[in-house]
């Protein structure tokens, strides 16, 4: 983003999601290294249509959008058809999406299983140790389901915990059993192919496409079809 600033080719960086945490910490990184000028949306995109939100900001600037999708957001979301759906809908002809994603194929394999399996256990073991849960697992699983093409992790207990934590004020405890099964990451994968038919049938066009040489990731730039 900074050397988009210093090209200037940003107008403005309009942040929207379903978390307030994860929304302070993008402003506050954008606003500590570069002069951006932003603005916030706490916003479910697979429940809402963007039109009002993106109108109210484009209002003033005039200006083409373009909207991020980055890192591999369609992995983590439910129902993706519903959600290009609301993107078509949000979006004009003049407006763009620049999605990434991790593909999946037709194999048994994840085909990111042996590229980055060590980058996910370490990412996976971090939050095991924030959660004070490492002395407390027997042991921790990662599968693929091939007919799904679904990734999952989970971990076994080896001895009862109480998790205590608070949220807005509230406090909760959590109780896990001995010899309970925690799933605690799980993610999408689809084909290249049926990405295509995804888009074609929300009613983008599929500007340019980018693949690395294993086709492990993928980028796509994408338009509203115009009638």
């Amino acid at each position: 983003m900074k050397n988009l600033e210093n090209k200037n080719y940003i107008n403005k960086y309009i942040s929207v999601g379903i978390s307030p945490e994860m929304a302070r910490i993008r402003q506050k990184n954008i606003n500590e290294n570069t002069e951006i000028p932003t603005s916030k949306y706490i916003y479910d995109v697979e429940e809402n249509i963007l039109r009002n939100l993106l109108f109210k900001e484009k209002e003033n600037n005039k200006y083409t959008n373009l909207c991020t999708l980055l890192f591999s957001g369609l992995s983590n979301i439910r129902n993706v058809p519903a959600l290009l759906g609301n993107l078509v809908e949000s979006l004009s002809p003049n407006d763009y999406l620049l999605l990434s994603t991790v593909l999946g194929d037709d194999s048994s394999e994840d085909l990111i299983k042996n590229k980055v399996s060590q980058n996910i256990v370490n990412r996976h073991s971090w939050l095991l140790d924030l959660l004070g849960l490492t002395s407390y697992i027997s042991s921790q699983f990662y599968n693929y389901d091939s007919t799904n093409r679904l990734r999952t992790s989970y971990f076994i207990m080896n001895r009862d915990i109480e998790l205590e934590f608070e949220i807005d004020g509230r406090e909760y405890t959590i109780s896990l059993l001995r010899d309970e099964k925690i799933t605690f990451f799980v993610s999408n994968r689809y084909t290249s192919s049926e990405l295509f038919n995804y888009f074609a049938n929300a009613g983008f066009v599929v500007d340019q496409y980018n693949t690395d040489r294993e086709q492990i990731f993928a980028l796509y730039l994408l338009r509203v079809k115009k009638y």
